[in-house]
């Protein structure tokens, strides 16, 4: 009888514990898309005020938009890390590179216009 009780408790414990796995991976999928859905409207977001600032075209529409949603995918994995020396040279490289990348995009009064609207934010 003690055997049946015993064998009964470890089944159900591995079954509570199989539970709370399956529900912590759940909420960590969940915050995933989340935020990839956030990283998407934050990029459509910038990219919607640059449309109407700078006169973009198609194109450009496309790369700029492309730019912030990659730039915007890998400053949130750097916010993950908190707030240390490392996560702020991260966040600089990542600026130098929208930049590098914006002045490639723009031509050479759309830059200037946007180095403009970079230093009034």
């Amino acid at each position: 009888m003690k055997k049946n009780i015993l064998l009964i408790a470890a089944a159900l414990f591995l079954f509570l514990g199989n539970q709370s796995i399956t529900a912590q991976a759940k909420m960590e999928k969940e915050t995933q898309s989340v935020s990839a859905e956030e990283t998407e409207v934050s990029a459509k977001e910038k990219t919607t005020s640059l449309i109407r600032s700078l006169g973009l075209n198609k194109k450009q529409q496309e790369q700029v938009y492309n730019l912030f949603v990659k730039s915007e995918e890998k400053m949130s994995r750097a916010s993950l890390e908190g707030e240390t020396k490392e996560k702020k040279m991260k966040e600089a490289k990542m600026n130098e590179y929208i930049m590098a990348q914006m002045k490639e995009i723009l031509t050479e009064g759309q830059f200037k216009n946007y180095l403009e609207l970079v230093k009034n934010q």
